[in-house]
């Protein structure tokens, strides 16, 4: 493991066998028996060796996850059809066949209803409006879709409580297309080993068959819209008129900040960093970030923009500088503040380190090139009740990811700190995991944490997963197949896909070819992380 600049770091654990579920909206307690006391021998060129202990609370660490993913024998169906009286039959197609790039389609009025695994009708002709969704995805001859109801509606038991009738129902949700991701499995593989990591906001998940306007239209994953609502990012609403700036940003790191309205773009600097290997300052980073909740004021919008600069130069002058800072009582400047002793104190003031923690082990599990562009994302809370940090949570985006493209070809070595190729051929990084991989307590929080899931056989379950999902939906995954013949012509999907990828002709194969890269993937981030040759 590199070490910070010029630096060596001895750490000694007291672990705990105490579980505890995070609450979002309030501040870790630290006790004995959640805590993991890091006694830390910092040498730097600029000053003498010094010792200090850090307390950390290891509920992350510690967390054990009852989660499942839903697979039953048989795939569910959903059908859309189009009732605009308005499109004449012969255009009722062009909702899902017409949009490219540039396009930004309206909905189209429709019918939407769901027939479960066992043939039973759990919404029938429900009113919706739907869309075509996605940035590049849209190119594709399967496209990805966004369905909104007219009424909250539940989906197939995604994020269900059997107990609560309401939960798990709302308007927005999404069918992802999978075009490019030949296993139809890396978008629900990365969800499950989140879901698997701890209880910070994760979309459900399920695979389904979709029909529109009668005609069979492949095998989709159903997935929930990433928007601020209770039960999905749970962060404050406000009414359409308030314009002060207490309230629950959700933001996304994004290359595609620039075709967004001005209110809903800012864009961060950030200092140069060196990346895992510390042999170069980097600072080609993406800078634009979108807020994905809606804001009714510049005001809003310049102080979220503020906050992400401050918190990163925070980050940035405790990791490189030691020097902590905090924010005053606003949020809106920051200082030097000689109450803080060491990074973690200053750094946990402002940032929620289990949800960071959990954000770069996926990213570097799964070696995914788009959190350097996009599909990043985060969200905070200024409200009464909000807890003031960032948070990284809801995971998206992993078609590309987890041995799919030419990053990390053969699972072998470190990833979420490096400098790779993104989607407009250009070198570039995540600044935020480049930064934090140059401070070695997070980055043994990072090991403690991919130990612990080793440990409990969560990454057993996922390759378990992956294999269950091509025996069982065989048949589903040849008619998606037969349907769009895209697997075996990369032609079809673009320059992404690498010659591993390109090999395969079945979705059998395909699955298993990421079965054997997350395999040695797994075994890969052992080594690094545990300092086996």
């Amino acid at each position: 493991m590199k070490k910070i600049i010029g630096g060596l770091l001895c750490i000694s654990l007291s672990f705990s066998l105490l579980s505890c579920k995070k609450k979002k909206s309030t501040d870790k307690t630290t006790t004995k028996a959640n805590t993991t006391n890091i006694s830390t021998t910092t040498q730097r060129q600029t000053t003498s060796k010094h010792t200090t202990t850090i307390d950390i609370p290891r509920d992350n660490i510690d967390y054990e996850s009852n989660y499942s993913p839903i697979i039953s024998d048989k795939l569910p169906r959903i059908d859309i059809v189009v009732n605009d009286s308005t499109i004449p039959e012969e255009e009722k197609m062009d909702f899902v066949t017409k949009p490219g790039l540039n396009d930004e389609p309206d909905y189209t009025k429709c019918l939407v209803t769901v027939i479960n695994e066992s043939d039973v009708v759990e919404l029938d002709a429900k009113g919706a409006g739907v869309k075509v969704r996605g940035n590049y995805t849209k190119e594709y001859d399967k496209k990805p879709l966004r369905i909104k109801f007219d009424k909250k509606q539940a989906m197939l038991g995604l994020n269900d409580d059997p107990d609560n009738p309401d939960d798990g129902k709302y308007k927005n949700w999404l069918l992802l297309a999978e075009y490019k991701d030949w296993s139809l499995e890396r978008n629900s593989t990365a969800f499950y080993l989140a879901h698997l990591m701890s209880d910070y906001y994760v979309t459900d998940f399920r695979l389904v068959e979709v029909y529109i306007n009668g005609n069979y239209w492949g095998v989709y994953l159903l997935a929930e819209q990433q928007e601020v609502k209770e039960g999905r990012v749970d962060i404050s609403e406000y009414a359409d008129d308030y314009e002060g700036t207490d309230i629950g940003y959700f933001l996304e790191f994004d290359g595609y900040a620039y075709q967004e309205p001005a209110l809903q773009q800012f864009y961060v600097d950030y200092k140069p960093l060196y990346d895992y290997t510390k042999t170069q300052l980097f600072s080609n980073f993406q800078r634009g970030f979108t807020i994905k909740n809606d804001l009714y004021s510049t005001a809003q919008r310049d102080f979220i923009h503020s906050y992400i600069q401050n918190v990163f130069d925070i980050c940035y002058y405790a990791i490189y500088e030691e020097k902590y800072y905090s924010f005053n009582s606003t949020y809106t400047s920051i200082s030097l503040d000689s109450s803080l002793k060491n990074s973690y104190e200053a750094i946990s003031k402002v940032i929620d380190v289990d949800s960071l923690v959990n954000s770069f082990l996926l990213a570097d599990i799964t070696c995914d090139t788009d959190t350097a562009w996009s599909s990043f994302l985060m969200d905070v809370d200024f409200s009464e009740n909000g807890n003031k940090k960032l948070t990284f949570e809801a995971p998206w985006d992993y078609d590309s990811a987890l041995g799919n493209t030419k990053a990390c070809v053969s699972g072998e070595g470190e990833f979420a700190a490096s400098i790779f190729i993104n989607a407009i051929n250009e070198e570039t990084g995540n600044p935020w995991y480049m930064l934090f991989y140059q401070c070695d307590w997070f980055m043994n929080l990072v090991r403690d944490k991919f130990n612990s899931m080793k440990e409990k056989g969560y990454f057993t379950r996922v390759l378990n997963y992956i294999n269950t999902l091509s025996t069982k939906y065989e048949t589903s995954f040849n008619n998606n197949y037969t349907k769009w013949d895209n697997i075996g012509h990369p032609e079809k999907t673009g320059w992404e896909q690498n010659e591993n990828s390109r090999k395969c002709t079945t979705q059998k194969q395909a699955a298993e070819q990421l079965h054997s890269w997350l395999t040695t993937r797994i075994n890969s981030l052992d080594k690094v992380y545990n300092k086996k040759s």
